[in-house]
């Protein structure tokens, strides 16, 4: 979106977000259980020849050699690869397509040897051509962990920063359809997409939620020595929540390719989210365009 800025020297300001195929993956914690099995954010590949993939992470309090689950997905939109454990790793990993769109994971050891906290699981997925930006929705299902001593072990299931956003928001009928889900999706047809939503906190089923009002351009007049500068500013999620802004700047509009750095200036009430700026030195420039996109990590 382009925005004038009256009674300055710089007429224009361009704040359009765009997006990336990145992700991270981080923990949530169930206290009520003694252990938690995380379904991370998809690590999106753009080589097709190099297949996405997803982290399942197991976090527990208590002595655990083995685990199983099944991972449920749109057969459409996703088709499963080879998965991996840890190299080195002395335990065993077995798969099994149960049916059409659930994918059984076993992991167990042969000498009865205990699961390291956390234990990653790296499963490879091929995501078809209708699926959303981002991935479809996928959840874990039929959780059930095993003590050394041969007992179950109560388990919670979580999901990464995405994935819980995602669960709370929308429907997966909702995510996997690419109009309304996924990162590109714009569900409320607002004209800001779900990534954004995001990572500014707004709401992807409201178009009244202020997603048009959340970043700030000034422009700021040199004072004795100085440098006039352009700035951005912005409330958006912390750095470990899987999104991150990237500012570029040019006189060309159409095309922005000069990276702008963003640091942090503070923290907001809202313990996921911080305070952020851009400045760029702007003197001789008639104009000057900033552009900030939302990208996956």
């Amino acid at each position: 979106m382009i925005q004038p800025i009256k009674n300055m020297e710089l007429n224009k300001i361009a704040k359009k977000l765009r997006f990336g195929r990145y992700a991270v993956l981080f923990g949530l914690v169930a206290p009520l259980y003694a252990a938690t099995v995380e379904l991370g954010d998809p690590s999106l590949s753009t080589d097709p020849d190099s297949p996405s993939k997803l982290a399942v992470s197991m976090n527990s309090t208590i002595s655990i050699v083995g685990l199983q689950f099944d991972l449920v997905y749109s057969s459409d939109l996703a088709s499963p690869g080879i998965p991996s454990l840890p190299k080195g790793s002395d335990h065993t990993i077995d798969v099994r397509l149960v049916e059409p769109g659930r994918y059984r994971v076993m992991v167990f050891s042969p000498t009865n040897k205990e699961l390291t906290s956390p234990f990653p699981i790296d499963l490879r997925f091929g995501f078809a051509d209708a699926a959303p930006n981002g991935g479809p929705a996928m959840r874990l299902e039929h959780l059930i962990l095993a003590g050394s001593d041969g007992t179950s072990i109560p388990a919670a299931p979580t999901y990464g920063p995405i994935g819980s956003w995602r669960n709370e928001k929308f429907s997966d009928e909702v995510w996997n359809n690419k109009t309304t889900g996924g990162d590109t999706g714009d569900a409320d047809g607002d004209g800001y997409a779900n990534i954004q939503e995001f990572y500014f906190d707004t709401d992807p089923r409201k178009s009244n939620s202020n997603a048009s009002n959340v970043v700030n351009a000034q422009l700021i007049p040199a004072e004795a020595g100085g440098n006039k500068v352009l700035r951005l500013s912005w409330t958006g999620r912390k750095s470990d929540r899987g999104v991150m802004p990237v500012v570029y700047g040019g006189t060309n509009p159409a095309s922005l390719t000069e990276p702008v750095s963003s640091v942090v200036v503070g923290s907001s009430s809202d313990p996921d989210l911080d305070q952020l700026k851009a400045e760029k030195s702007v003197n001789g420039a008639s104009a000057y365009f900033l552009e900030l996109r939302v990208e996956r990590e």
